[in-house]
Parts: C-alpha cells; sequence; structure tokens
C-alpha cells in the first residue's frame, strides 16, 4: 500500500482581488474608446451646425442670443451642448416656432450621441472588469489554464505532462530550481505553479522564504502514490 497520497495542485500568489477591482475603473478610462471618441466628435460637430442654424433663426427675436454672428453662434451652441447632455439650465431658449421645432430633433440626436458615448465607456470598463477576472480571478480547475492564456511553470516533466493532459494548449515551462521557480512566481513573471500537493503545502505554509506569500488553488488531479523502500538488513 501507498505510504502517502498525494497528486498535482495548483499554486498561486495571494492577491487582494479588491485591488485589482478598484483599479478597473481607471484603467478603462485610461484606453482609448474609439466609439466614445466619434461619439463627442459628432456632438461638437452636429452642435456646431446647430448653432449656425438657430442663430440664424432666433437672432432677429431672441434677446438671449447675440445678433452678432460670432457671439450669436457661441450661445446657440451653449444652448445646443447643455440641452443635448440634459443638463438643461435654461438661460437660453428658442423663441419661434421653427426655432423650437429644430430644438425638438436636435434633442433626438443629442440623446443618441450622449447615449452612444456612455455606452461605449460602460462596455469599456465591463470589458475590462472581464479580462481582468479572467487574468486574475480564482481558478478553479486546471482546465482553465489553456483558456485564460496563463502562463504555468512547474518543476518537473511529470507535472508537465499531468497539467497539458488536462489542458493542452497550456503554456507550461520547466524549471530544474525550486528557488527559480516560486521566485518566478512571486514576481509575476509565471501565473500559475503545478507542483506536488504535499511540497506545496509545505513550500506556501512553512518554508521561510514562501510562507505566506502563495495559497494552493483549486482541486487535486492527477494522483500519485508515494511510498518508502527500506534495506533489509540481512
Amino acid at each position: 500500500p501507498a505510504y502517502l497520497q498525494s497528486g498535482y495542485q495548483m499554486i498561486v500568489r495571494r492577491t487582494e482581488v479588491v485591488e485589482r477591482e478598484a483599479q478597473i475603473f481607471l484603467s478603462a478610462l485610461g484606453e482609448p474608446q474609439p466609439m466614445a471618441m466619434f461619439a463627442v466628435l459628432l456632438l461638437v460637430a452636429f452642435a456646431m451646425i446647430f448653432g449656425q442654424i438657430t442663430w440664424a433663426m432666433e437672432k432677429n427675436n431672441n434677446n438671449r442670443i447675440s445678433p452678432s454672428y460670432g457671439p450669436g453662434v457661441f450661445d446657440a451652441w451653449w444652448m445646443a451642448m447643455t440641452t443635448a447632455t440634459t443638463v438643461g439650465y435654461g438661460d437660453r431658449v428658442p423663441r419661434s416656432f421653427f426655432g423650437r421645432c429644430l430644438m425638438v430633433m436636435w434633442m433626438i440626436v443629442g440623446i443618441y450621441c450622449v447615449g452612444l458615448y456612455a455606452g461605449s465607456v460602460t462596455a469599456g470598463v465591463i470589458s475590462k472588469q472581464l479580462q481582468m477576472q479572467i487574468r486574475y480571478g480564482r481558478i478553479t480547475d486546471v482546465s482553465e489554464l489553456a483558456d485564460r492564456g496563463l502562463n504555468v511553470g512547474v518543476p518537473w516533466v511529470n507535472a508537465m505532462k499531468a497539467t497539458l493532459k488536462y489542458s493542452k494548449k497550456a503554456k507550461v515551462t520547466m524549471y530544474s530550481d525550486y528557488q527559480e521557480l516560486y521566485s518566478k512566481l512571486e514576481n509575476g513573471e509565471i501565473d500559475v505553479i503545478v507542483d506536488d500537493r504535499a511540497g506545496g503545502l509545505y513550500t506556501v505554509n512553512e518554508d521561510p522564504r514562501w510562507k505566506d506569500k502563495f495559497t494552493l488553488t483549486g482541486p487535486m488531479f492527477e494522483p500519485v502514490d508515494y511510498g518508502l523502500i527500506l534495506s533489509r538488513p540481512n
């Protein structure tokens, strides 16, 4: 009978998921969103056109819009932007019948542009969150390694074979030195170590160099039995 029944298990860094999630929104805003940029440019361009037309309609019968071309177009443009963004200060409003009809059409255009911008930013945040979850979320099974594009380190050939058996396209690198293997995981050069469960438990709980830096995750797979060979006195 086996002296010790063990198997392979994944080892990952101890991370604070809350810190990563707190960075999702900022990192998403830091990335350019082509559709959001298009929506802003579209809104500004349409607002300039709207300002020209509105000034021509309102310059003679609206004391809130300057009759002069430059200041008057700016007044109309200001009215367009506050209306489109649903702020609606009310300091400048159309007075003529045709001006109000034009404003109704502009409301529809403004809602579309602002909605397009908001939807693009929201999609970027959600996409970034999904990417972070795929990359850094809890690993529940060894079969996820390839799908999530994680870099895997192993200490010997059998561990590599066991990993590729359950995750055929995983990126697996073998390190002959344990110090180098766990240093790579600590520095983030690899994402996961697949090691013997018994050895992993000792490393993460007892080894003074790595204690409390790593944790085991996911179920044990590919059982391995260990035995003892003793020589007889005679």
